[in-house]
């Protein structure tokens, strides 16, 4: 926001270098104590959403200086939550994909998605790193063990990609980012096989 940016670090430190500058400037603070922060979304111009790895997802007010309570809570009630990555879907309506599956976060409500054994239509893995919206409106997430899925806009049902003769360019199991090119080429970033190229659509 304002031309900031912002940073944060594997011991919880949230840093932001000032617009002009060229040196960062770490905030302490005991809300990230003992937790990675491992995204950092920026909402408007004084507001950023941190995704952390033992705090769940919290929110920063960069004017003054100050954070929410965690903002999700597993079907447990505990807000320790491994939050991989954030995505603003509409004003107001975010998605985490996380460690503990997906959650739709609104200021009035809060769902958990998890994958559902039996169920085809459920998420694969409760496991997920990423996550990124299309043109349709379409929710791509990955996941550590179970490929990749697609949420279409909307009903609630997702559907399934995964290594095989059916996608022959797409041959890694643990997914850690995806991107869509303006050609409508995936571009998968994966542990076990490297970049992988693949065309879902055919």
């Amino acid at each position: 926001p304002n031309g900031t940016l912002w940073l944060g670090s594997l011991e919880g430190y949230l840093l932001y270098v000032p617009k002009n500058e060229n040196h960062a400037i770490a905030l302490p603070s005991r809300e990230l104590a003992g937790s990675s922060i491992e995204k950092i979304l920026p909402v408007n111009n004084d507001s950023l959403l941190i995704g952390t790895s033992k705090k769940g997802m919290l929110a920063y007010n960069t004017r003054r200086n100050t954070f929410s309570q965690p903002l999700l809570h597993n079907r447990n009630g505990s807000p320790e939550i491994f939050v991989r990555d954030i995505l603003q879907y509409n004003p107001g309506e975010f998605w985490a994909a996380t460690e503990d599956g997906l959650f739709c976060y609104t200021s009035s409500n809060v769902r958990q998605i998890r994958k559902i054994y039996g169920d085809l239509y459920s998420l694969s893995d409760n496991a997920l790193y990423s996550i990124s919206r299309d043109r349709e409106g379409g929710l791509w997430i990955s996941s550590y063990f179970g490929g990749i899925n697609y949420l279409p806009n909307r009903p609630l049902q997702f559907e399934k990609y995964y290594p095989g003769p059916r996608h022959p360019s797409f041959t890694g199991n643990v997914i850690r980012e995806i991107t869509k090119d303006q050609y409508g080429q995936f571009w998968i970033g994966t542990e076990d096989a490297g970049l992988n190229k693949a065309d879902f659509k055919k």
